[in-house]
């Protein structure tokens, strides 16, 4: 996807603005920098697990839907999917995201331990908001199309923001 993505093969797609493409091949050099995942910090995964995939069931349990994207990869996607997810109801409460990322990060560890890979936890985000921007850049949907726009253009100025040197929206801090 950071090689051969749609929106990296159509550069001069209108929702990638001036620089859109420019800031995702950036990204992809930054992320391809550090390494490949070691193999143990990949798996099954849910490949799209944010907030909208999962629901409450009537005795409390969450349950998970949505599979269309489940396939082998980093561990650690899920976990940022989560997380951003999250980040964007609680941007303007970072006790509440600080805290809903404690708790789920520690029930995470309850079931398996946390991928070695979460040291490049920022490399994760920037690439779970890559596969945003591909899905929005090549969707025909009229609903995405309503917010697809508004999502990409605000992804690409953080992605900016971050090649600028700013922390990655939805960072884990120590």
């Amino acid at each position: 996807m950071l090689d051969r993505g749609y929106a990296l093969t159509h550069p001069d797609h209108p929702l990638l603005g001036a620089n859109g493409a420019a800031v995702l091949w950036a990204v992809a050099e930054l992320i391809h920098a550090h390494g490949p995942v070691p193999e143990r910090d990949r798996g099954l995964i849910h490949g799209d697990l944010h907030r909208e995939n999962m629901l409450l069931t009537p005795n409390g349990s969450i349950a998970v839907i949505d599979f269309d994207d489940c396939g082998l990869g980093a561990y650690t996607l899920d976990i940022a999917s989560v997380l951003s997810s999250i980040h964007r109801l609680c941007r303007n409460d970072s006790e509440a995201y600080a805290d809903f990322a404690h708790r789920f990060l520690t029930a995470y560890e309850k079931i398996r331990p946390l991928p070695e890979s979460m040291d490049r936890f920022e490399d994760f985000l920037l690439l779970r908001d890559a596969f945003i921007v591909n899905f929005v850049t090549s969707s025909t949907n009229t609903e995405v199309a309503t917010w697809g726009p508004r999502r990409v253009a605000g992804l690409i100025a953080q992605m900016q923001a971050h090649l600028a040197g700013d922390t990655y929206p939805g960072t884990l801090t120590p």
